[in-house]
């Protein structure tokens, strides 16, 4: 049986050209931790974490030091032994566990994880940052014309502000496309409530995660009064969520990202799930 040869780790920042407007503050750079694994057999894995604030309770400097433990306690096992010893990490350090263990996998890949025998087309979407008028216009436009069809708004900030800036984006958005709006864990439960009071339906395909991650309550209350169909996406990290978020009537879509889920094999057993509860499947980094 194969067993892993080496570990190479690497920290690095990625500048990005324009800053990502979220609600808890501006990213100016993503702070990216690789992983490489190399086998017996020559084979070849990489991983990545992108360690983002309101996203994992992992910090960077946390993260790249679980990183250096990990790499020291890797070497030497079988795969199988290396992904029971990262499971045991994955509830404390589920961005830097995912970056290991998607990095064995892929080294032990011989097959397509997922069927890709038929063609499918994926919607990408393309965010919006303009906030005035003319700016949001010039925006759609400059989208549009580079094929976006799925428009995000990054909301979270002021209730009212926000509503203003979603109701311009419809004005001239047209039939151009569909607007997605993220909350972002912005609003508090009442902040929710006065903006989903408030909002039209036209063009919106759902509203994404407007209060705190923990907090189911709010989220059920938020999504009995919302026009717009809502989904969940920082509040999902396990089957356990996307199976309370079924049970509690919250969401119509749940977002799922490889990061937080420990492994592609979990991603793989989440996304059926998803499917199996009735529910729409969302992905993203």
């Amino acid at each position: 049986m194969a067993k892993i040869e080496r570990v190479t780790i690497r920290k690095f920042e990625l500048p990005l050209r324009t800053p990502y407007k979220l609600a808890f503050g501006l990213v100016k750079h993503f702070d990216t931790l690789i992983v490489e694994i190399n086998d017996s057999e020559g084979r070849v894995g990489l991983g990545e974490a992108t360690i983002l604030n309101g996203y994992t309770d992992e910090t960077v400097d946390g993260s790249w030091s679980q990183f250096q433990t990990l790499g020291e306690m890797l070497p030497g096992k079988t795969s199988i032994d290396a992904l029971k010893l990262l499971e045991s990490f994955w509830s404390k350090h589920p961005f830097t566990v995912t970056a290991f263990s998607t990095a064995i996998e892929m080294a032990e890949l011989t097959k397509p994880f997922f069927d890709l025998s038929k063609n499918q087309a994926i919607p990408i979407l393309g965010v919006l940052n303009a906030r005035d008028e003319a700016g949001i216009s010039a925006e759609l436009n400059e989208l549009h014309e580079k094929g976006f069809s799925t428009i995000k708004v990054k909301v979270g900030f002021d209730p009212i502000s926000d509503l203003s800036q979603v109701q311009m984006v419809q004005k001239h958005l047209r039939d151009r496309g569909v607007i997605r709006i993220d909350g972002n864990q912005g609003y508090t439960r009442q902040q929710a409530l006065d903006f989903v009071r408030s909002l039209h339906p036209g063009s919106i395909e759902l509203f994404e995660q407007p209060c705190h991650a923990d907090d189911w309550e709010s989220a059920v209350i938020v999504a009995r009064e919302s026009p717009v169909p809502m989904m969940l996406d920082e509040s999902i990290y396990s089957e356990d969520d996307i199976h309370k978020a079924a049970q509690l009537g919250c969401a119509d879509f749940i977002k799922l990202k490889l990061m937080k889920l420990g492994s592609l094999e979990r991603l793989r057993k989440a996304l059926m799930l998803i499917k199996q509860l009735g529910m729409i499947i969302v992905t993203g980094k």
